[in-house]
C-alpha cells in the first residue's frame, strides 16, 4: 500500500506542473496609457487604461512561431475612448466575441479588422454614436451583431446593423451563414463595403426604393450568383470603394501589401475595391439610371494583372478563370469608356476583358454602343470592344468600318466545336489592342491591308501558326507575338524590321 501511495504522490508531482507549465500571462502596450493582457489557458485577451488604442497587438509567445494570435474572448474595459484606424488587430484572431466600453462612442475604418473573427460576436455599446465604413472589414469576419435596443443612433435586426431609421444598411456579418437576404424594404442607402468578404450568400434581392450601393458593397462575396439589379433600378452609381485615404488594404491577396509599396495609390487598382468585383454573378444589367463605371465593378478574375507594373492587365497563368456569366446589358444612358488602352486608374473606364461573357446585350437606344453578332462595338462600328462567348464564327472577317480592336477584346475566346478560329483583316486600321487576342484560341491571321500598330502581348500566349501580312504593319510592339517555335509561317513586308522583343 506505500508503494501504491509513493507511486501516486510521484506522478502528481511529475504531471501537475507540466498541466500549468503553459498557462501565462502576456501583456504588452497597445497605446500611449492602455495596455493588454493575454492568458495563454484562457485564450482571453483584456485590454485596461486610458485613451486610444493605437499600436498593434502582437503577442509574441516563444513556444509558437504564428505571425497571428488566436483568443476566445476580447474584453476592452471602461476608460479606452478610441481604436485607432491602423488596424491594431490586424495580427489577432477572434473566436468568440469583442466587448466594447460604453467609453467608445466611435469606430473607425480598420478599428475592427481581425486576422479573423469567423462566427465570432462584436457586443457594440450602448451609446456608440458613429461607425465609419470599413469599420469591421476583414476576411473570416463577424457572425454576429449585439446592440442595446435603447441605442439612439443604430439598430440590429438578425445581425444585421442598420442606421436607427432603417434606411441605411450599415453592416452584413462576413460570417453570417444565410445563403438567401432579402434587404427591407425601409432601406435606401447600402453602405460601402456592408456585405463584403460575406462567403454564404448567393442570393440578394434589393428593395423598390433603393437609391445607393455604396462602393466595394458586395466586394469578394464568392457565391452571389443573382442580385435583382434591373435597367429601371434607381442608382446613380455603383462607385469603387476608393481606400487610397485610409490604406485600408484587403487580406483577400497576399500582394497587396507588396503593390502598395511599389505602385502609386492612385494608378493602382489594388486599392479601389469593385461593388461586385470577385463575386459569382450569373448575368449583369446596368441600369438606365447609370452613365458610367469604374474598371473592377465587375471584375470576377481574382488573377487580373491590377496595376501598370504588371504589363498589359493580363491574368496570370496556372490559375482556374471563373465559368463564363450568361449576360451582360448595357443600359440606355451608359457613355463611359469600355476596355481602354490606359490601365491606371480611371473612375470612368470599365473593364470587362477579364470576364468571359456568353452574350453581350446593349439597350439600341444606347447613343455610344451597340451589340451586332454578339459582339460589343462602338455604335458608328469603328472600334471592337469586345467578342462575346456565344460568337463561334471559325472564319472571323472584322467588319469594314473598325478601325480599332480594342484591348483585351479577344482574350481568352475559344471555340466549341473546333480547335481554332482565323481572323481576315482587309481594310486599313488604327490598331489592334494590348493583349486583344491573349490566350485565345486564334490559328492564323491573314492581314491585306495597313495596320498602324498592333500592342504589347497582342497574340501572346497562343497557338498562332500562321501571321501573314501581305499588306504593311508601322509598328509590332514587344511580346505581340506567341513563342517563335509555334508560328509555323510568318510573312512580313520585306521593308519591316523584325525585332527579336516581339516574340514572347
Amino acid at each position: 500500500m506505500k508503494k501504491y501511495y509513493f507511486l501516486m504522490i510521484t506522478l502528481l508531482i511529475i504531471f501537475l506542473p507540466a498541466s500549468t507549465a503553459h498557462a501565462k500571462t502576456l501583456s504588452g502596450k497597445c497605446g500611449k496609457q492602455a495596455r493588454w493582457v493575454y492568458n495563454t489557458k484562457t485564450k482571453n485577451l483584456t485590454i485596461k487604461g486610458k485613451g486610444c488604442i493605437d499600436k498593434k497587438i502582437i503577442i509574441k509567445d516563444p513556444a509558437s512561431k504564428r505571425t497571428s494570435f488566436e483568443t476566445n474572448v476580447i474584453k476592452i474595459h471602461k476608460g479606452i475612448t478610441d481604436i485607432n484606424s491602423n488596424q491594431p488587430f490586424s495580427k489577432v484572431v477572434c473566436r468568440d466575441s469583442v466587448w466594447l466600453p460604453k467609453t467608445i462612442k466611435k469606430l473607425r475604418t480598420g478599428s475592427l479588422c481581425f486576422a479573423s473573427s469567423y462566427l465570432s460576436a462584436v457586443i457594440l455599446p450602448k451609446n456608440i454614436k458613429k461607425i465609419e465604413t470599413g469599420a469591421f472589414f476583414s476576411p473570416d469576419g463577424f457572425s454576429r451583431v449585439y446592440l442595446d435596443s435603447k441605442n439612439k443612433y443604430y439598430c440590429v435586426k438578425e445581425h444585421v446593423l442598420y442606421t436607427k431609421n432603417k434606411k441605411e444598411l450599415v453592416y452584413y456579418p462576413s460570417s453570417k451563414q444565410n445563403t438567401t437576404f432579402r434587404i427591407p424594404k425601409s432601406v435606401t442607402i447600402i453602405r460601402p463595403l456592408a456585405f463584403a468578404g460575406n462567403l454564404s450568400l448567393k442570393k440578394v434581392i434589393l428593395p423598390k426604393k433603393i437609391k445607393k450601393i455604396g462602393g466595394g458593397a458586395f466586394f469578394y462575396c464568392k457565391n452571389l450568383s443573382y442580385i435583382n439589379l434591373k435597367s429601371d433600378t434607381k442608382i446613380k452609381s455603383l462607385p469603387d470603394y476608393d481606400a487610397t485615404k485610409n490604406d485600408l488594404l484587403h487580406s483577400y491577396d497576399d500582394s497587396a501589401e507588396d503593390v502598395s509599396k511599389t505602385t502609386s495609390k492612385k494608378e493602382s487598382h489594388y486599392y479601389h475595391y469593385g461593388v461586385f468585383e470577385y463575386t459569382a454573378l450569373k448575368s449583369i444589367v446596368i441600369p438606365d439610371s447609370i452613365t458610367t463605371l469604374p474598371p473592377d465593378t465587375f471584375n470576377m478574375n481574382q488573377t487580373y494583372a491590377k496595376h501598370p507594373n504588371d504589363g498589359p492587365g493580363i491574368p496570370e497563368d496556372g490559375v482556374q478563370i471563373p465559368a463564363p456569366i450568361q449576360s451582360i446589358t448595357i443600359g440606355k444612358n451608359f457613355t463611359g469608356e469600355i476596355n481602354s488602352d490606359d490601365l491606371s486608374y480611371s473612375s470612368n473606364s470599365l473593364v470587362l476583358y477579364p470576364i468571359l461573357i456568353k452574350k453581350i446585350i446593349v439597350n439600341k437606344a444606347n447613343p455610344k454602343y451597340c451589340s451586332t453578332d454578339n459582339t460589343l462595338f462602338s455604335k458608328d462600328m469603328t472600334t471592337l470592344y469586345q467578342i462575346a462567348a456565344d460568337n463561334q464564327t471559325c472564319d472571323y472577317i472584322v467588319p469594314q468600318n473598325v478601325k480599332r480592336i480594342a484591348h483585351g477584346a479577344f482574350m481568352r475566346h475559344t471555340l466549341t466545336t473546333q480547335e481554332y478560329f482565323n481572323v481576315t483583316i482587309n481594310h486599313d486600321m488604327e490598331s489592334i489592342g494590348d493583349a486583344a487576342f491573349y490566350k485565345s484560341d486564334i490559328g492564323s491571321i491573314t492581314i491585306n491591308s495597313h495596320i498602324k500598330r498592333i500592342g504589347k502581348y497582342a497574340f501572346s500566349q497562343t497557338q498562332l501558326y500562321e501571321f501573314i501580312c501581305n499588306g504593311t504593319i508601322d509598328s509590332l510592339e514587344s511580346h505581340a507575338l506567341p513563342y517563335k517555335k509555334i508560328l509555323t509561317k510568318l510573312v512580313l513586308p520585306d521593308s519591316f524590321r523584325l525585332d527579336p522583343s516581339v516574340f514572347s
